[in-house]
């Protein structure tokens, strides 16, 4: 049986002897599968390259979302300490208006005429 070879000669440069590389059927196959496993390797890398770039973007999205998010909580709790000082300051403004009104009723020698009032007194007093 009679062996094939594949020859490739490679033009020289200025006035040099061509190059010349011969290749046997087997060593042909093993050559083109390795090529084939290196594209795909290639391929397989370019494609996970894209899908990480894909996946960074969309987690720096959610990130910046999340950063968003955070500073709006921030802001909120700052609302919230502001109003929570404000309703204790209205509550002890409330507590001085209910002691004057019981002063006023104690120099008058009256009864507070709502009801409202007293019941305030007695929440306030209870914090």
């Amino acid at each position: 049986m009679k062996r094939k070879y594949s020859i490739i000669i490679v033009p020289p440069e200025h006035n040099q002897a061509p190059r010349q590389f011969n290749f046997s059927h087997k060593l042909k196959r093993i050559l083109i599968f390795g090529s084939v496993i290196i594209v795909i390797f290639l391929a397989s890398l370019f494609v996970h390259n894209r899908y990480q770039a894909h996946y960074i973007n969309e987690y720096r999205q959610k990130m910046a979302y999340a950063d968003k998010l955070e500073s709006e909580i921030q802001a909120k709790n700052l609302e919230i300490a502001r109003l929570n000082e404000k309703t204790e300051e209205i509550n002890k403004q409330l507590s001085a208006i209910a002691a004057l009104e019981k002063k006023i009723a104690d120099i008058l020698k009256i009864k507070p005429q709502n009801q409202d009032s007293t019941e305030s007194e007695k929440t306030n007093n209870k914090e």
